[in-house]
């Protein structure tokens, strides 16, 4: 779904289809409002009508220094935005040629001299969808309901509601995580009144029997009056039942609030063969992105393997050229003019000081042999 969305427009035009916009939702968001009112948001002539994130800037999604060095002008302080959940006029869409840009984002990731952003096709979404994103309400993409933890910025967030110290680390057993300013686990602040809400992160609900033993749940606010249905029920085999530590109430400017885990609003919805059918889903994708990882791995050691050898190739002329050079420095009576005279002065000290005539014609050899632009080699290895 990341690269299809790209291409609503070449789908929902096709034929005799006469499609105005269209809607794109990520598969793991719950509904809960009439679409009608999204459908006919105002887009004000965009092409795309969007939440706004500024929980996280350019700044800390991007490599800026590398964007302006390729010659690209962003203000590190904007805001990005959240493409899960959004709605699409196709025809400018269409007419501004967005999914190429998407496209040639893609590719300059791809063929940068270093990584301009750490996630797939959402960095690439927002660059190249710069200035053509309408504001829509908040409400209609409640995200990160699935994340880990807090980064600052999240974290500063819930501390401006109103939750205090106490609050925030012992009636809802939120820790400080080593990173300054971060909180763990991710406790969202939109849910209360979300008409859309979004589970994105590493921990989807219906995954719990993986990182519940990691992590403790991500935390929503609930919405007025609602009754967990499930509340006692351990049928979805995830360690289900509620913990009194999920379920808290806590003050908020005069105002009581209720907190449960954000899976138990996603389990509100589903039957116990909903929650199956997704995991044999999940299995499923588990044994082709395992394929994948293993093809990926071959591959980067097959390149690996081939650029090793294009270095020892490179390696290998390099030693032969600098050999050559030595030889042709020999042969014309240069390369190493001292050890050649220090052998002459050695050999000629040998024949002077001794009589014997085999030594005698060993060290006239040897002079011979530096006078000719050879250096003379002892059984040792060094220059005689």
């Amino acid at each position: 779904s990341n690269f299809a969305s790209l291409f609503l427009d070449s789908f929902m035009l096709l034929g005799d289809r006469k499609a105005k916009r269209v809607l794109y939702m990520d598969t793991d968001v719950i509904v809960q409002d009439d679409l009608a009112e999204l459908y006919n948001s105002k887009l004000n002539g965009k092409a795309v009508g969007a939440v706004k994130d500024c929980t996280t800037l350019y700044d800390d999604y991007y490599n800026m220094y590398l964007l302006s060095k390729m010659g690209f002008d962003f203000d590190p302080a904007s805001c990005i935005y959240q493409r899960g959940v959004q709605v699409v006029d196709l025809a400018v869409w269409s007419r501004e040629g967005l999914a190429a840009k998407v496209e040639a984002w893609l590719m300059r990731e791809r063929e940068a001299e270093d990584s301009l952003w750490s996630d797939v096709v959402q960095p690439a979404w927002v660059l190249a969808l710069d200035g053509h994103i309408e504001d829509i309400s908040p409400t209609w993409n409640c995200f990160n309901l699935g994340e880990v933890g807090m980064t600052y910025m999240q974290a500063q967030q819930v501390r401006q509601m109103g939750l205090d110290h106490k609050t925030l680390l012992y009636d809802l057993a939120l820790t400080l995580t080593r990173k300054p300013g971060t909180m763990k686990p991710f406790l969202a602040t939109c849910s209360q009144n979300a008409k859309v809400l979004h589970f994105s992160g590493e921990q989807k609900p219906w995954l719990a029997g993986v990182w519940a033993a990691k992590n403790p749940a991500p935390l929503c606010f609930a919405p007025n009056g609602l009754k967990l249905k499930h509340r006692d029920d351990d049928s979805f085999g995830t360690n289900f039942a509620m913990s009194s530590a999920a379920d808290r109430w806590v003050t908020i400017n005069g105002e009581q609030c209720r907190i449960v885990r954000c899976m138990d609003l996603w389990y509100e919805w589903l039957t116990v063969e909903e929650d199956c059918a997704l995991k044999d889903i999940e299995k499923e994708w588990a044994e082709e992105e395992q394929l994948w990882r293993d093809t990926w791995v071959r591959e980067q050691k097959r390149k690996e393997s081939e650029q090793q050898k294009k270095d020892d190739s490179k390696k290998k002329e390099k030693n032969v050229a600098a050999l050559s050079g030595l030889v042709k420095d020999s042969a014309n009576g240069q390369g190493a003019p001292k050890q050649s005279g220090d052998a002459t002065d050695s050999s000629r000290s040998s024949l002077s000081e001794n009589d014997d005539s085999g030594s005698g014609s060993e060290a006239g050899a040897a002079g011979a042999g530096a006078g000719a632009g050879v250096v003379p080699i002892t059984a040792g290895g060094g220059a005689g």
